[in-house]
């Protein structure tokens, strides 16, 4: 059977499960999704997969999800097999109300902090902060004026786990998933030039990405794209020596 059928009908959460992170030890888990734009085809969507990473940079599991309107409803279904205790999980939430923080409601035992929130109308539990140094600016050079606009962070964190510096720490784990695996996929692995549209192949084919960059990450490589680079000068050995196959 071709490779590329053989992607398109393996099970999507059954390879996440075998080729990603275990998140054991982590502090924080940053969730975020990240459309496959090559995978649309006629009137049928882009793929969204939706992908959660330690704080560290270890991507941990992937699901496909409806689109990025459904991201933050999809959240408890992502994460279900793994056990958060002392976990606290982080997303951009631009638009986030009540409907779409029910999750936090379910008997869970992990934190959350959902960022850039403008929307507050919210879940009993909740509350919303400014945290330290959250004000994004922007110079405009035609006109030589400085705009600013306040960001908040929502979370079910108590106040005494919220010091400026643990927020700000969270924070900055979310633009690790942003930087160090949607950046990369966008860049090094053209994944939004990918035509494969067929059955589980675009989630498929997302998730042997994340398997790369985890493989290079943990062998040293802070330059995903060197690392592939070093790997294919000797196609046959080195990429197995990553996994530790002999």
């Amino acid at each position: 059977m071709p490779p590329r059928r053989v992607i398109g009908l393996v099970c999507p959460g059954g390879l996440a499960d075998l080729t990603c992170a275990d998140p054991a030890g982590s502090d924080s888990i940053a969730v975020d999704g990240k459309a496959a734009r090559g995978s649309r085809h006629g009137t049928s969507p882009a793929a969204h997969p939706l992908a959660a990473m330690t704080g560290d940079g270890r991507t941990v599991t992937q699901l496909r999800v409806p689109g990025r309107t459904n991201e933050i409803t999809c959240f408890a279904a992502l994460l279900a097999p793994y056990d958060l205790a002392g976990v606290t999980v982080t997303a951009d939430a631009l638009h986030t109300q009540r409907g779409h923080v029910r999750f936090l409601g379910e008997e869970k035992k992990a934190h959350y902090l959902l960022l850039k929130a403008n929307h507050l109308e919210l879940h009993s539990r909740l509350r919303a902060l400014p945290w330290k140094d959250a004000t994004a600016r922007r110079y405009d050079r035609e006109i030589g004026a400085v705009s600013r606009q306040t960001l908040y962070a929502i979370t079910d964190l108590a106040s005494q786990q919220t010091s400026p510096q643990r927020v700000g720490r969270l924070a900055r784990s979310q633009w690790t998933i942003e930087n160090r695996l949607r950046f990369v996929r966008d860049t090094t692995f053209a994944e939004d030039a990918s035509k494969i549209r067929t059955g589980h192949g675009p989630e498929n084919m997302a998730t042997l990405r994340n398997l790369a960059i985890n493989a290079l990450s943990a062998a040293g490589y802070r330059d995903i794209a060197a690392g592939l680079r070093h790997a294919s000068y000797e196609p046959f050995t080195r990429p197995l020596d990553l996994p530790g196959i002999a």
